[in-house]
C-alpha cells in the first residue's frame, strides 16, 4: 500500500493504537484511519463499510508480511493510516523488493474470493451491515487493488510490474530456437582433405618451377 511522503507527514508518527501482533509484529491503526474509512462511506453510520475498509488495508498488508517472511526477511511493523498503509521490514535484495509488492494486492484478490463465494454460498446480503461489508470487500476492494497497481511510484506497481515483464523476456527466450553448428559427413570432410592436399602439391610444383628457372638465368 502506498504510503506517501507528504511534507505534513510527521504527523503520522503519533497517534497510533496496536490492534494485535502478528508473530510478534505489531499491527498499528493512525487516527487519520477512522477519518478516511467515514470519508469513503460519504460521511453516513456504515459500520459495515468501515469494518471492510479496515479488513482490505489489514489484508494488504499481511500480505506483503508473508511475503518478506518468506523471502527470508524479518518485519518490524505494520500500519494502517488514512493514506494508506506500509509494511516495514529489513532490506533485502532488488528482486526482494519485487515480490514483496506483490502480496498486498494478492492478499486483497484472496478477500475479494472469500467474499464472492460468501455470496456464492449463503446468497445474497439481506442485513445493512452485511450490503455494506460485501460492497467495500468487493466493489472498493477492486479498486483499491488496481490504485495500488498503478506503475509509479510510491504505489506497489512500480516494482510489482517487473515481474510479468521478466517472466514475458524469459518465456521468449526459452522459445527462440538456438542456432545450430552445420553437421559435416565424413565425405564432404575427405573432399576437402583432398582439395587442401592437391592445393599443397599445386604450389609446390610452381615454386620447384620458379627455383628452376632462376637456377637457368645464373
Amino acid at each position: 500500500m502506498p504510503h506517501f511522503a507528504l511534507p505534513w507527514a510527521r504527523m503520522l508518527e503519533t497517534g497510533y493504537l496496536t490492534l494485535f501482533r502478528v508473530k510478534g509484529v505489531p499491527v498499528r491503526v493512525h487516527w487519520s484511519a477512522p477519518l478516511a474509512a467515514f470519508i469513503l462511506g460519504e460521511f453516513r453510520f456504515v459500520p459495515g463499510f468501515w469494518l471492510g475498509f479496515f479488513l482490505i488495508f489489514i489484508a494488504h498488508e499481511l500480505g506483503h508480511a508473508v511475503l518478506v517472511w518468506r523471502r527470508g526477511l524479518s518485519v518490524l511493523e505494520m500500519r494502517v493510516t488514512g493514506l494508506g498503509g506500509v509494511c516495514i521490514h529489513t532490506t533485502g535484495s532488488h528482486d526482494d523488493s519485487v515480490i514483496i509488492s506483490w502480496g498486498g494486492v494478492l492478499a486483497q484478490l484472496g478477500l475479494y474470493a472469500l467474499a464472492q463465494s460468501w455470496v456464492l454460498v449463503v446468497g445474497p446480503p439481506t442485513s445493512a451491515f452485511a450490503f455494506a461489508l460485501l460492497h467495500a470487500l468487493m466493489r472498493w476492494n477492486l479498486i483499491i487493488a488496481a490504485l495500488n497497481l498503478i506503475p509509479v511510484e510510491p504505489f506497489d506497481g512500480a516494482l510489482a510490474w517487473e515481474l510479468p515483464k521478466r517472466w514475458w523476456r524469459n518465456r521468449g527466450a526459452g522459445r527462440r530456437p538456438a542456432k545450430k553448428k552445420p553437421v559435416r559427413t565424413r565425405r564432404a570432410r575427405d573432399e576437402d582433405a583432398e582439395v587442401i592436399d592437391f592445393d599443397a602439391e599445386k604450389r609446390a610444383r610452381e615454386l620447384a618451377q620458379k627455383a628452376l628457372e632462376d637456377a637457368r638465368k645464373h
